[in-house]
C-alpha cells in the first residue's frame, strides 16, 4: 500500500457492525496498523459531527459530515454546503401538513420542534435522543443547517 496516502470510512456497516452496534478488534487494529504506515484516515458519512463515533486510541484526520455538506479536520472547517433557507423551509411546511415533526441540524447541535415514535426510531440508531426546543424557529434563521429529518410512516412514504 505504499501509494496509498489517504483512505475514507464510512460509520454504520464499515466500521462500526450494524448487529454488534460497536467497531470489532480486527477493524481496531487495521486503522491502527494504518496510522503507523502514516495513512490519512477520514470518516465520510451522512451522520452529524455531534453524532460521530469515538474510536479509542484512533484520532481520525479529516470528516465529511452530512454526506460531504460539512468537512472539517481538527483546525477548521474545509467544506461547507448547507441547505437553502427556501428549501428548508419548504421541507418544514411540508412535514406540517402532514402532521409530522422535523429536526434540524446544524454542526453543533441537532433540535427539533417535535418527536414522534418515527423520529425517535431515526435518532436511535446513532445512540441519540430527539431533544425538542424552543430554539427551533431562531436556530433555522440564525444558522447553517445541514441537515433535516422528518420521520414518515408507511403511509406517508
Amino acid at each position: 500500500m505504499e501509494d496509498v496516502k489517504i483512505i475514507f470510512f464510512d460509520v454504520d456497516g464499515t466500521l462500526i457492525d450494524m448487529e454488534k452496534k460497536q467497531i470489532s478488534e480486527k477493524v481496531l487494529a487495521t486503522l491502527k496498523a494504518l496510522k503507523e504506515q502514516n495513512i490519512l484516515l477520514c470518516l465520510a458519512t451522512g451522520r452529524s459531527p455531534i453524532a460521530l463515533p469515538q474510536i479509542d486510541g484512533i484520532a481520525f484526520d479529516a470528516y465529511l459530515t452530512f454526506n460531504g455538506s460539512y468537512c472539517f479536520n481538527q483546525e477548521e472547517s474545509i467544506h461547507e454546503n448547507p441547505i437553502p433557507q427556501q428549501d428548508i423551509k419548504q421541507i418544514i411546511e411540508n412535514a406540517q401538513a402532514l402532521s409530522r415533526p422535523v429536526a434540524i441540524a446544524t454542526n453543533n447541535k441537532t433540535i427539533a420542534n417535535g418527536k414522534d415514535d418515527d423520529l425517535i426510531e431515526y435518532f436511535s440508531f446513532a445512540h441519540q435522543e430527539v431533544i425538542v426546543s424552543d430554539q427551533f424557529d431562531s436556530t433555522i434563521e440564525d444558522e447553517s443547517i445541514y441537515q433535516l429529518m422528518a420521520g414518515s410512516s408507511k403511509e406517508h412514504y
